[in-house]
């Protein structure tokens, strides 16, 4: 949650309004006259007592402040955010008087304007991230943020009908392959219209590409239900792989929740939106780098119109690659402008129980992203959240976490048997009902959906979930499957299939332009006095490059980057010790 400290106005600002109220703040004594109470005053042996109205609004204030505190380190405790109701409620909690003082409702914009941000180190714009939850939400025993934001019929179908093609992608696959690995997402198919509309908005607000990275759970629906892959190109990836027979359906070499793919999204506003996205448990860094790469390729200074985006496991959050991605998210050279980190919370760790591990979103706690916890069997909250989380990157650019707390069906993946390791957990989980299941009972009171229009909905997908494995039989692969060919920029994406193995790329520069840039590295600018053995060092490369004799592997690479920033190509070397250099045969800054 966010880190918030409030304090009152300083004290200059509560003795400039004393004074203009010396009636009101003064002794107050029972039959004490204005004449009277000067004459302290200028005697100076006033005894200052508070008016009772004084103390009442001290009292308030002191009462919101451990409100918003209560909020911020137990909110997400009292919350109905587990789905399978195991979370035990905080003690303080329970017993706080939530309206005794507060009323019914508190805006956070209110608030935020109460409150000095230079007493606490803040300034302006921080104070309104630590504010930020929509523009028109508020807190307190009455108004939710249900009540705010409720989603039209048309928008509730909408949600439903992409759960129910999650869930029927995984059955149909469960059934038709058998025992076979897929990681699914059942247990927490709200991620899939959460992702959805987080590219809708992200769309909305300017976004054109999005570089996703992403673990194995869920990847095949995402590709299928998000990405718009070909339903046929993902399943023929269940064929048998057959390395000898080059035209088999599945020659990726690649298990089939690693490949990569380059989607091309018409959005609701009628742009197109270009997404990446690779799954690996590397999956982050590339989506980080290529996001900040792409960023310079295009221009996009405000890191505005490029965006990355990461679903992680629960457990996966602390691998090192993340913790250290939070600690860039700030750094000039690295920053992209914030990130926005899915959590998908199974609640366990491949067989780790949550009280035996860290909550999963302590290391975002490094950047003091905003971390907002939803119950994945609520679609709409989930929908919701996701939307905001894209409106807060977009206006702080800054890093932003949705942690996503569902649970799996299945073991860590199919072939596994989770009853084993958490028999109490999976005990719990055998007997709850899907969330298609709640949500349908939900619309069906509410006299938005019936029985017989969700049998036609059902219907409908099968009946392409049929039509599309039958053409995977004869699929020449994955990559002939996707339909559109991807974009020249970068050219990662292109599939090695394509390429001729024996072609040989030139490499080489000019050796003219190879002297110039030469000259700009090594050569001492006027007025700079070097140590001596740094202008000797120098002095003996630029004669090198001048010669072409003696050109030693500092002096080459140092070209080597030369000629790439010649071109306009970014390089970017991480770590102190590859400006000043380890052993001296790398300096190249001047000081």
């Amino acid at each position: 949650m966010w880190r918030v400290a409030l304090r009152l106005k300083p004290r200059a600002q509560h003795s400039a309004f004393a004074c203009r109220h010396l009636s009101t703040w003064v002794t107050n004594e029972p039959g004490a006259t204005p004449a009277a109470e000067a004459t302290a005053v200028n005697n100076a042996k006033t005894i200052h007592r508070i008016s009772p109205n004084h103390l009442r609004s001290q009292e308030d204030t002191r009462r919101v402040q451990l409100l918003i505190r209560t909020f911020k380190q137990y909110g997400h405790f009292v919350a109905h955010i587990d789905p399978l109701k195991k979370s035990e409620k905080s003690p303080e909690l329970q017993k706080w008087n939530w309206g005794s003082r507060c009323g019914p409702t508190v805006s956070c914009v209110a608030l935020s304007q109460c409150i000095d941000p230079t007493s606490v180190g803040f300034s302006e714009e921080d104070l309104d991230r630590e504010f930020f939850i929509g523009d028109d939400l508020s807190i307190g025993p009455v108004a939710t943020l249900r009540d705010d934001h409720e989603f039209t019929p048309a928008e509730k179908v909408a949600i439903f009908n992409h759960m129910l093609q999650a869930e029927l992608f995984e059955k149909f696959l469960g059934r038709r392959f058998s025992g076979a690995k897929r990681f699914s997402v059942e247990g927490g198919e709200s991620l899939i219209p959460g992702l959805k509309e987080l590219l809708q908005t992200a769309s909305d607000l300017g976004v054109e590409a999005v570089y996703m990275g992403m673990a194995h759970r869920g990847r095949l629906n995402v590709l299928a239900n998000v990405l718009e892959r070909p339903l046929r190109a993902i399943m023929s990836q269940f064929q048998p792989y057959l390395p000898d027979e080059p035209d088999y359906p599945n020659n990726s070499d690649d298990v089939r929740y690693h490949l990569g793919t380059v989607s091309h999204l018409t959005m609701r506003n009628g742009n197109v939106m270009q997404v990446r996205s690779t799954s690996d448990i590397v999956s982050q860094p590339i989506a980080f780098g290529s996001g900040r790469a792409f960023q310079d390729i295009a221009k996009d200074t405000d890191r505005s119109r490029v965006m990355p985006l990461l679903l992680h496991g629960d457990a996966s959050m602390f691998q090192g690659s993340v913790r250290e991605a939070f600690g860039f998210s700030g750094l000039e050279d690295f920053k992209t402008g914030g990130t926005v980190h899915v959590i998908i919370n199974n609640q366990i760790g491949f067989t780790t129980l949550p009280k035996q591990a860290d909550s999963a979103v302590d290391v975002a706690k490094i950047s003091r992203s905003p971390i907002f916890h939803v119950n994945g069997d609520d679609p709409e909250a989930v929908v919701k959240v996701m939307k905001m989380a894209v409106e807060f990157r977009q206006k702080y650019k800054c890093d932003v976490v949705v942690d996503l707390v569902c649970y799996r069906r299945h073991g860590h993946n199919e072939q596994d048997s989770p009853e084993i390791t958490a028999p109490v957990m999976y005990h719990c989980i055998n007997q709850h009902p899907t969330v298609i299941t709640l949500y349908f009972k939900q619309l069906q009171s509410q006299g938005i959906l019936t029985a017989e229009q969700c049998a036609d909905l059902i219907s409908d997908i099968e009946r392409n979930l049929a039509s599309e494995h039958d053409h995977s039989k004869t699929a020449p692969s994955f990559w002939d499957n996707l339909g559109d060919t991807p974009p020249p920029l970068p050219p990662t994406d292109v599939a090695l299939s394509n390429v001729d193995k024996d072609t040989t790329t030139s490499t080489g520069v000019n050796r003219k332009l190879l002297q110039e840039i030469g000259a700009q590295i090594f050569r001492i600018p006027a007025g700079f006095t070097a140590h001596k053995k740094v202008e000797a060092i120098m002095n003996n490369r630029l004669r090198a490059v001048e010669t072409g004799a003696r050109v030693d592997w500092a002096t080459a690479e140092a070209l080597a980057f030369g000629s790439l920033l010649a071109q306009g190509v970014n390089v970017r070397l991480s770590g102190q010790d590859c400006e000043r250099g380890t052993f001296n045969q790398v300096e190249t800054i001047e000081f």
